[in-house]
């Protein structure tokens, strides 16, 4: 009976690591994966928000070459905005 329980306590460790030996591989493999993922769609991510601020400052150049123009020509009634900025402190409102 004795050589039973060693030979069962030997099959008992090599299932053990057996099974250790598949599944630390299976656990490392899934870790590393998203990882990579991780890292890409944050890359993907950081891009996109680079790109969007990078469109965001061309407009507002834009739009202050724009004003910036209209000003040159003298487009902006200044005296009447200054006094119509007098009477309403809020712009929001003014007609």
């Amino acid at each position: 009976m004795q050589v039973d329980d060693k030979w069962d306590m030997k099959l008992g460790k090599l299932e053990k690591c057996g099974l250790l030996a598949a599944v630390v591989p299976l656990v490392l493999s899934v870790v590393v994966g998203l990882a990579v993922s991780w890292r890409a769609v944050n890359n993907q991510g950081l891009a996109l928000v680079k790109q969007q601020m990078r469109i965001a400052l061309l407009q507002a150049e834009n739009t202050r070459q724009s004003i910036s123009a209209l000003r040159a020509e003298k487009a902006f009634d200044d005296p009447a905005l200054r006094e119509e900025l007098k009477t309403n402190r809020s712009l929001k409102y003014a007609p």
